[in-house]
């Protein structure tokens, strides 16, 4: 997926197994990480750079729980 923030255009990808998504910039700098982890109700490690503001980190958080983890449990 992309995220489009303050104009700009931030790649998406997903790790080998799914519980991990990596945004990075144009430079392939990772700007923020979410990371599924284990346990019994939906938990994720955010992790934001200075690159973009924390609240669209957060909400791109909420976007990928909806798109790749709810009812996959």
């Amino acid at each position: 997926f992309t995220l489009n923030v303050g104009g700009k255009v931030y790649k998406a990808k997903g790790g080998l197994t799914g519980r991990a998504f990596q945004c990075e910039d144009e430079s392939g700098n990772t700007v923020f990480e979410v990371t599924k982890e284990l346990a019994f109700k939906d938990k994720f490690a955010v992790n934001v750079g200075e690159t973009i503001p924390r609240e669209a980190a957060f909400l791109a958080a909420v976007a990928i729980d909806q798109k790749f983890f709810e009812g996959n449990d």
